[in-house]
């Protein structure tokens, strides 16, 4: 698909769909689990892809990582490229940033990532549920 799509740019049809493209790919934390806490860590992991042989996402530009839960504010940090990024190259990010999943229930949260020069922005965000089950004691009588 990748080299029709190629093909239909190269004659002036379509978007060159895959030069300089991130993508999540996992959002490996938090998981659903009993007695979530007030300060759950987010990760995800995401790959960048390009066309070009000599590509790169060079060290200092900047990725915008953003999240939200339930629908609420986004959340933005960014992340800063200490060496650059190649193609093929997968990456963990770990947002600064904690959330408040001790209430039982079910947390919709969304990631996103943002590059300046992405040219296929379709799979920049990820959705995952998250379930906090109510924990409870052993202690507790009926």
């Amino acid at each position: 698909m990748i080299q029709t799509a190629k093909a239909w740019y190269a004659v002036g049809v379509g978007p060159d769909t895959t030069s300089n493209d991130l993508a999540i790919i996992e959002a490996s934390s938090p998981n659903s689990n009993c007695a979530l806490g007030s300060q759950e860590e987010l990760k995800i992991k995401f790959m960048y892809r390009m066309s070009g042989c000599d590509s790169i996402i060079p060290a200092g530009d900047s990725i915008t990582m953003s999240f939200r839960v339930n629908g609420g504010a986004w959340v933005n940090e960014t992340y800063v490229i200490n060496t650059p990024i190649q193609n093929g190259d997968t990456l963990s990010y770990t947002y600064n940033n904690k959330v408040d999943l001790s209430l039982p229930g079910v947390y919709d949260i969304v990631y996103w990532v943002n590059y300046y020069d992405d040219k296929l922005p379709e799979n920049n965000t990820l959705e995952r549920i998250v379930t906090s089950v109510q924990q409870i004691s052993t202690n507790d009588s009926v």
